[in-house]
């Protein structure tokens, strides 16, 4: 049963079913499937960005980016790059300039433009990243790479991993 009321006083009741997510927003509007999408892997972890090309390539350059899918599913990855940040509250912000209001340092993920859509098939499956996005190589830095799987019955899952561009 829950039960909520709003600003004026007025309540109101209702039976409602609730499903804990893991930590983090799915990417998509879609019914959870954790079992959908499996643990990313990429092969290096480190790699020089593409100096051409574009985001998905078949020569030797950038890295393998593997999973598996229990399902096809239409697969959306977004880089976001790793900044130094300041905790406020528990929010982790952009630190400020001034060291004696810095507080607690964190890690901030700020996601980047343009992201890379894939169709997947069910099982091992894997592709070639060069490093670029939107047609620009990702500059050196620490990244967070984040899958979104989602089927056509409306079933999706994510996954994350790490990565760095060198210099």
């Amino acid at each position: 049963m829950l039960t909520a009321t709003d600003l004026l006083g007025v309540t109101g009741a209702a039976t409602a079913q609730v499903v804990v997510l893991p930590a983090g927003p799915l990417l998509c509007g879609c019914q959870p499937h954790v079992a959908l999408l499996g643990a990313l892997t990429l092969a290096p972890g480190a790699f020089r960005a593409a100096r051409k090309g574009p985001s998905v390539a078949r020569r030797r350059t950038g890295t393998i980016v593997g999973s598996r899918l229990s399902a096809a599913a239409k697969v959306s990855f977004a880089v976001s790059r790793a900044a130094s940040g300041a905790l406020r509250g528990h929010a982790c912000v952009a630190a400020p300039h001034v060291r004696r209001a810095a507080g607690h340092r964190c890690t901030r993920y700020t996601l980047m433009r343009g992201s890379i859509l894939l169709k997947g098939r069910a099982g091992a499956d894997s592709f070639r990243f060069t490093g670029r996005l939107r047609s620009h190589a990702l500059p050196p830095a620490s990244y967070l790479l984040r899958a979104t799987a989602e089927t056509a019955a409306g079933e999706c899952g994510a996954a994350t991993a790490h990565f760095g561009i060198l210099g």
